[in-house]
């Protein structure tokens, strides 16, 4: 071997050594090392068998490794050179001599013994990391991994380098209430799986590779979140997990530089979550402080994926489209916008669950179901019957009743229906009665509405769902206000406070 000692092997999918021509040797001699295991040196980095290697090392020459340890040869001695070495020395001088030369070689083999038993360990030790269980089995040909071709001998991990290599970091993320697409990159030394945070926000979230294989992750990740002192955009839709395994192959994040030169890129993912990996070609159409857009045609199911440069480099991770019905849009390319998030940047990072997000997925949307049914309430006209639907009820309004049968509004108004009934069917009836009744049911949905505000702004930590929060506060105070005028049609109704909860 043309220079140094030390020898590398590629073995799962990783770089393992130095390793030393000895214990290499009794490594492939024991078996727990494959012959044919690539390898090479510092010196001469091309790809050759482990044998190959060994053979070409001047310190041994083997023609044949054998798949069990040669015999022991009994019939030999070191001692027998001293011996005879002894007939030419005096007496004292040879037993003098004979003293040192054998405390000597005792010295240098105890030495040469613990240093080649602490290298075989590590050796052992980094290949069993994994599999401890793996120890001495017979290897067949099939199960030597062979390395990227990308792969560089002196550089830890593996990066991908083309579109292609790009498609093998890409993984499938499947939820119990849909689909979406999530990517293997390194960041920071570490390994992780990233995707969006509304795709991650289920009670069940498993990835799988587009080969079926599952990528185990840590349950607990990382989720961008908002601090006192966060600036820029909110809403930033990412989500990472660390990778319990180490990957054969993956992605790394381009450069801001490289992001504004607008390259030539490609969306990868899971279209229409048909479990079918797609690869759509395209351009980045403009760059803002946060966001991408692109020009790539992806759908649903794309959400999470990557957006690479021809390198394999992420510049973005799609996230959503926008469909503007103006007429001042149609058939224009602003008809259709699509949005990715520019990963790699100094985030605010805030541990998570899948449970933690689909918690506060819950808290949104019933945030939203809240709102929606006190507009369709404050359009309902009111009687000596409790409440009716008026004659030009919009269709929507219909779609929103029908969800929300079981919310508890929509059965506190069945009871106020109820109470101004009764009243109505007395003898004397009093209208101030049924004003009351009207006005402390409104006064219950301000309250409802109040309570679930304030329980999810003290819940949710997430930039993304926070953001969808506050995107409806002004909903929610436009139906305040809407409460507030029907109460004022009540004579002592009273007014009704109409604050919000970190508005």
């Amino acid at each position: 071997m043309e220079g140094g000692a030390d020898i590398f092997i590629w073995r799962k999918g990783k770089k393992e050594g130095p390793i030393s021509p000895r214990a290499l040797e009794g490594a492939v001699r024991l078996g727990s090392i494959p012959a044919k295991t690539p390898a090479w040196t510092r010196n001469n980095p091309e790809w050759r068998t482990a044998a190959e290697v060994l053979k070409s090392h001047p310190f041994f020459v083997i023609e044949h490794i054998p798949s069990d340890p040669p015999p022991i040869d009994r019939g030999t001695s070191s001692s027998h050179p001293a011996r005879s070495h002894q007939k030419n020395l005096k007496p004292n001088s040879a037993a003098l001599w004979w003293a040192l030369g054998v405390g000597l070689a005792l010295v240098c083999t105890l030495f040469l013994f613990l240093v080649m038993r602490h290298r075989y360990e590590v050796m052992t030790t980094s290949a069993n990391h994994q599999e401890p269980a793996e120890s001495i089995h017979p290897h067949t040909d099939d199960e030597v991994i062979k390395p990227s071709p990308h792969f560089e001998p002196d550089k830890e991990g593996i990066t991908a380098s083309s579109v292609e290599d790009s498609e093998r970091c890409v993984l499938m993320a499947r939820t119990d209430n849909g689909s979406g697409t999530a990517f293997i990159v390194s960041e920071n030394g570490r390994a992780y799986v990233y995707t969006n945070v509304h795709v991650a926000s289920a009670n069940t979230l498993n990835f799988t590779d587009f080969r079926g294989v599952p990528v185990q992750v840590d349950n607990r990740g990382e989720v961008v979140g908002i601090s006192e002192s966060s600036r820029g955009e909110t809403g930033i839709d990412i989500v990472r997990f660390p990778m319990m395994e180490p990957p054969k192959l993956l992605l790394k994040f381009a450069s801001r530089p490289k992001i504004e030169q607008k390259p030539d890129v490609w969306t990868l993912g899971d279209s229409g979550g048909e479990s079918i990996l797609k690869t759509l070609r395209g351009h980045i159409t403009g760059v803002g402080p946060s966001k991408i857009e692109v020009d790539c045609e992806f759908i649903q199911g794309n959400s999470g994926g990557p957006i690479v440069t021809r390198e394999g480099q992420v510049v973005g991770i799609a996230s959503y489209m926008t469909a503007n019905q103006s007429v001042w849009a149609k058939n224009t390319e602003q008809e259709v916008r699509r949005f990715a998030w520019i990963p790699g940047r100094d985030f605010y990072w805030t541990s998570t669950t899948t449970a933690d997000l689909a918690n506060e997925q819950v808290l949104v949307r019933n945030c939203l179901i809240t709102s929606d049914l006190m507009l369709v309430i404050s359009l309902l006209e009111t009687g000596k019957a409790g409440f009716h639907y008026p004659g030009n009820m919009p269709d929507v309004a219909h779609q929103v009743i029908a969800l929300a049968k079981n919310h508890p509004l929509w059965s506190g108004m069945a009871e106020t229906n109820r109470a101004v009934l009764a009243l109505s069917e007395e003898k004397n009836p009093s209208w101030a009665q049924s004003h009351r009744e009207y006005a402390r049911f409104y006064q219950s949905c301000v309250e409802y509405q109040q309570s679930q505000l304030e329980k999810a702004e003290k819940t949710i930590r997430s930039s993304f769902w926070r953001n969808e929060l506050n995107s409806r506060i002004e909903n929610q105070r436009q139906n305040l206000e809407s409460f507030q005028l029907q109460l004022k049609r009540y004579e002592g109704a009273g007014d009704v406070d109409t604050s919000l909860s970190g508005s």
